[in-house]
């Protein structure tokens, strides 16, 4: 099994398109369906595709089929904390993970364009969405603290890290990467596809002048953050990269569980119990 964590704007329903059209993938749920937000941790989210599914369902679905590789695809996994990652690596222990990374500052404007004109959003708006711990995009671009759970958590030889701008510069070379990495067979997508652009924002029209400059007071720091880990990263590709930064930051394994154990307790305190699933 395999799940897709990016945040949301990166490129996850083109992915789950694509995936789709695998001989050897099956996605036995539509996206999002936010399985472990919903169900199990009781974070309500209108927008899941299958709101009733039950714990014993989930695990039907996606038993073990021969030849068959089967995928979650939901962009609101990477919201979770470390206790929700523990509880599912109790359920799916060998499971590969992927994650797409974005410039931060771009997933805030493809966000808010989606639903409506740059033109009409305000700085309240992005004081809210983006600024505030409450806000969703206040989580959905921090990036880099969902890398590091994950990675840790099922290991790095199970995670795989890719960029949206990279990937889609070369979409099909990307799709054949991840084919590798989950061990299916290589399948050559049809040209067409490969420049089709799925989801894409409904307005183009430019923000007000404070609302730009409220969006870069939130995200120039990770703009920055993401940008010296794209360098690095693509410089000593992975797996090297994940020694030299990011999750994996030493030799030791049970050293980066430490600092992700940590970053958990900081992170959630002692506000909600350790998950018993």
């Amino acid at each position: 099994m395999f799940f897709f964590i990016g945040s949301s704007r990166t490129g996850s329903t083109w992915l789950g398109q694509a995936l789709a059209k695998h001989p050897n993938i099956k996605l036995p749920v539509k996206k999002p369906v936010r399985f472990w937000n919903l169900k199990v941790f009781g974070l309500r989210d209108e927008k899941s595709s299958h709101p009733t599914l039950s714990l014993e369902a989930y695990k039907d679905l996606f038993r073990d089929e021969p030849g068959i590789l089967k995928g979650d695809i939901t962009d609101g996994y990477n919201t979770l904390g470390l206790q929700e990652v523990l509880a599912i690596r109790k359920h799916h222990p060998d499971a590969k993970i992927l994650q797409m990374m974005r410039r931060p500052s771009h997933i805030v404007y493809s966000h808010f364009s989606l639903s409506r004109s740059l033109s009409e959003i305000t700085v309240e708006d992005v004081r809210k969405q983006v600024g505030h711990p409450g806000g969703y995009q206040y989580h959905n671009i921090r990036q880099m603290h969902v890398r590091d759970i994950w990675s840790t958590v099922f290991g790095p030889e199970n995670f795989h890290l890719t960029f949206y701008e990279d990937f889609f510069a070369d979409p099909g070379a990307g799709y054949r990467d991840i084919c590798k990495f989950l061990e299916v067979e290589a399948f050559e997508l049809d040209p067409s596809f490969l420049t089709k652009r799925v989801n894409k924002r409904k307005h183009d029209e430019d923000p007000k002048d404070e609302v730009r400059a409220e969006i870069a007071h939130f995200c120039d720091p990770l703009d920055r953050e993401f940008e010296d880990f794209h360098r690095t990263f693509t410089a000593e590709k992975q797996p090297a990269a994940d020694a030299a930064s990011g999750a994996i930051r030493s030799d030791s394994h049970d050293a980066a569980w430490a600092g992700v154990l940590y970053q958990g307790f900081l992170r959630h305190g002692r506000s909600r119990p350790f998950m018993k699933l």
